[in-house]
């Protein structure tokens, strides 16, 4: 791997881990589609970092404003009648000629705008169903004739219900899946907030405090959060967060005397306190830890994105669905209103 694609690498597991494991596995960023559109995207020229999915396919503003000038430059250049040589093309590594801004390239900029402003996707081609019949042998379109069959067109239509079922099934799948997933993010939320209330708590202020089984991922995880963790995801700061290295105040260790909610033998209830050793999930360090300085607010700021992103995802999934359904409907009121004609209509 070249030092400029490390950007794109998210999670790494070496072979011996995913042979322990084999739902481990190593994960990439999409690319900035920039640098898939570059002339030259394996050149260290091209931009290898990573997008920005699902608010943008590119890595920033200036990215994006450069791919799109790469793709009207040809046309602005023939518009324009704009004649530059090679060898004062500008910046020539950005694998396109730079343009002037010059008056005719502006106007013609301007045009191309305008023109395009308003542009909405289609939603259909419209053909001559008798011109395609006659001249449309091999253009992939598909025609059903105004007076075929009822017997053809319940064929057809038993058909695309049949297709329209098997898609319904396969985004129900989707949809749980993506549901399930959203859930251990919410998880991996809620540990991460619970280990930022306990970093704040007074006894705590000096500490990192970094909860390690934030870093936890795939198999390990889901049975973490399914098993000894949900008593701690669902307690709060009340529940044992720590292994067997928790103990309670006035027993013994270094940090025994911290937190106590009153002396010895006053009758008070005595509070928990962690007594952080080798095998705790919790980060001994100083505040400013140098392997998980600022780790509250990327922690936060990765959930929050990985949350918006699966929520977006099974938004959408939930609305093809929808989509699909309503069409399984209008397919299926077609069929039932063809069973309801009678046979002698199929004469011709």
């Amino acid at each position: 791997m070249e030092e400029f694609q490390c950007d794109l690498l998210e999670h790494f597991y070496c072979a011996s881990c995913r042979k322990a494991d084999p739902s481990l596995v190593t994960t990439w960023r999409t690319r900035c589609s920039n640098g898939i559109q570059h002339p030259f995207p394996d050149y260290a020229e091209a931009c290898w970092r990573a997008a920005l999915p699902p608010l943008s396919k590119y890595c920033s503003k200036e990215c994006g404003i450069e791919a799109m000038e790469r793709k009207i430059t040809p046309y602005v250049q023939a518009k324009s009648g704009l004649q530059i040589p090679r060898g004062n093309a500008g910046n020539e590594s950005l694998g396109f000629i730079a343009l002037p801004r010059n008056t005719a390239v502006k106007s013609e900029m301007s045009k191309l705008w305008k023109s395009v402003q308003d542009a909405r996707k289609r939603d259909g081609v419209v053909v001559d169903a008798q011109a395609t019949k006659e001249n449309g042998k091999g253009s992939g379109v598909s025609v059903v004739s105004a007076t075929s069959s009822p017997a053809a067109e319940f064929s057809r239509l038993t058909q695309t219900y049949t297709n329209l079922t098997q898609e319904f099934n396969s985004l129900t799948r989707d949809s749980q899946f993506a549901t399930r997933d959203l859930e251990f993010i919410l998880a991996r939320g809620r540990l991460a907030k619970l280990a930022i209330a306990w970093s704040e708590k007074q006894e705590n202020l000096a500490r990192c405090c970094f909860d390690s089984r934030l870093l936890l991922e795939g198999r390990e995880w889901e049975e973490w959060v399914t098993g000894e963790g949900k008593a701690v995801l669902e307690g709060g700061l009340d529940a044992p967060t720590a292994p067997a290295s928790s103990n309670l105040a006035g027993g013994s260790g270094p940090n025994a005397n911290e937190g106590r909610s009153g002396t010895p033998g006053d009758g008070e209830e005595e509070e928990f306190v962690l007594d952080i050793e080798a095998d705790s999930p919790w980060c001994d360090g100083r505040r400013k830890c140098e392997r998980h300085f600022g780790w509250q607010k990327l922690c936060m700021a990765e959930y929050e994105l990985n949350k918006g992103t699966k929520e977006l995802a099974l938004q959408r999934t939930m609305q093809k669905k929808n989509d699909v359904q309503n069409r399984m409907d209008s397919t299926q009121a077609l069929l039932e209103n063809l069973e309801l004609q009678p046979q002698g209509s199929d004469m011709n």
